[in-house]
């Protein structure tokens, strides 16, 4: 019977696709129950060659007498045990000897044909890595080995994901051993080294801060100053760990990619009250940022920064409620842009909860703008002529509701009389500056619009349709300049 039992769970993840059964690899430990109804559960874990693992299967209740069997990825049987003779709990430790999935098969003695019950703990516990050449790393899990003179360097693999922030600590435990730590990735690239471990005044190495830039398999090659022209030797003790900010859109340094039109959901909560995410844009491109709470209770805030985190423009509540939203925000210049979710005032701010984010692309700034007419930008100063021939220059600009502008024109040479107009997106007039006696230059100040969108300035000569039709200009420079105020 046990070994039908082993064939038919053998074909059983022979044909799963997908993980079968529950997770350990988090929580390390479960509880269930086994009856005639469930006589089997199964649970997987994910190890790496080279760890030492503990087994524990614990039978809470009397009556169970409960059997253990664990398997490879390929199926093939890695541990099999019953209960010894003083107890009817099952121990067991393995040494992995390749990376992989492993299950673990939880049932009662007899299976489907046995007649006990009962509930149980599983309990997982990472001792230690085996201290040997080329064994995987594992994160908060130390390894102890040797450099020599006939043995000078040591390597490990270290798999490590996009976003991750690794700190690799190498401490000497005895001899005079100098430690040195290089980091190499899979084309054999020294991409971090380290000897003297900073602000520790100690020959212990430190690589601290390790953003991991690509997905994949890394080498650690734990060594001596000099490598294998040094002379120092003694133990050590090597381990990986991440940092707390560690993982994709949790830190400035590694922002979440998002696509226009994206969705995301997550959380904010004391520890991560703060989440980074990265886009591309285009020049004039209009986009709206929403930041939503789906669950808990916290204040949302939306910042949208450059790609050195220079904040353009923030939101507190102008999605309704506690909810965030930048509104048909128009893009500077084209390039890399950050967007931070987070509740408002930060690490000092209070309340949890999840959000959903959303990235909404609005189409162009100036679509429908004759393209032979320039675009300005808030602060930018534009010269040109007015002449018989051409008596008068349009320019675009995009500017949002609430903004307040000065617009200038000033003549430079000549006997410019200067008008100028400021228009909305119809090109229809909503100010105008200047007359006949309005002399060298005209402006009209402090003017907060009205709406977000496409407003035009018109630049032009007094044409003595008011006053005095001899008054004409001839060419002339304009000069315009725009500016915007919070």
């Amino acid at each position: 019977m046990g070994m039908l039992l082993w064939c038919a769970t053998l074909s059983l993840f022979a044909q799963e696709e997908t993980p079968f059964g529950s997770d350990l690899s988090g929580n390390l430990t479960a509880e269930g129950r086994l009856d005639s109804r469930n006589f089997r559960q199964v649970y997987y874990l994910d190890a790496s060659r080279g760890e030492v693992i503990n087994v524990n299967l614990l039978a809470l209740d009397s009556d169970l007498d409960p059997v253990l069997t664990i398997f490879d990825a390929s199926g093939d049987l890695v541990f099999s045990g019953d209960d010894s003779k003083s107890t009817r709990n099952i121990s067991t430790t393995l040494n992995i000897i390749t990376d992989g999935r492993y299950y673990l098969v939880v049932g009662r003695y007899g299976y489907n044909l046995g007649s006990t019950q009962g509930n149980f703990n599983l309990l997982i516990e990472r001792v230690g890595v085996v201290s040997q050449q080329g064994i995987t790393l594992r994160h908060d899990i130390s390894v102890i080995d040797t450099v020599t003179n006939t043995q000078p360097q040591v390597y490990y693999t270290l798999r490590a994901e996009m976003g991750d922030i690794l700190n690799i600590d190498m401490k000497r435990s005895s001899g005079n051993l100098d430690p040195y730590l290089q980091l190499v990735d899979a084309d054999r690239f020294i991409v971090a080294s380290n000897d003297d471990a900073p602000n520790q005044n100690s020959r212990n190495a430190l690589i601290e801060g390790f953003l991991v830039e690509q997905t994949g398999v890394y080498i650690v090659v734990a060594t001596r100053y000099g490598q294998a022209s040094g002379d120092t030797v003694g133990s050590y003790v090597l381990t990986v760990s991440k940092s707390q900010d560690s993982g994709i859109g949790n830190s400035r340094r590694a922002p979440a990619p998002l696509e226009y039109n994206q969705s995301i959901d997550g959380t904010l909560n004391s520890q991560f009250f703060e989440r980074y995410y990265s886009f591309t844009a285009e020049e004039n491109d209009i986009i709206t940022v929403s930041l939503e709470q789906v669950g808990g209770r916290f204040d949302a805030y939306l910042v949208l920064a450059d790609a050195e985190l220079n904040s353009l423009v923030e939101d507190d509540d102008g999605g309704g409620g506690r909810n965030a939203r930048i509104s048909r925000f128009r893009i500077p210049s084209s390039g890399q842009y950050v967007i931070i979710a987070m509740r408002f005032g930060g690490a000092s701010g209070e309340g949890q909860g999840n959000y959903r984010l959303q990235l909404r692309f609005e189409g162009n700034a100036f679509e429908g703008v004759d393209p032979t007419v320039p675009r300005l930008l808030y602060g930018t100063t534009v010269e040109d002529n007015i002449a018989d021939s051409d008596i008068g220059s349009l320019y675009a600009f995009w500017g949002r509701q609430g903004d307040v502008v000065t617009l200038t024109m000033s003549r430079v040479d000549g006997n410019l009389l200067p008008i100028l107009e400021l228009l909305d997106n119809q090109q229809r007039r909503l100010l105008r500056a200047g007359d006949s006696n309005s002399g060298a230059s005209v402006s009209i100040e402090r003017y907060t619009l009205t709406y977000t969108g496409v407003h035009y300035i018109n630049a032009l000569r007094y044409d003595g349709s008011l006053a005095n039709s001899n008054s004409v200009g001839r060419f002339r420079t304009v000069l315009v300049v725009l500016e915007g105020v919070d």
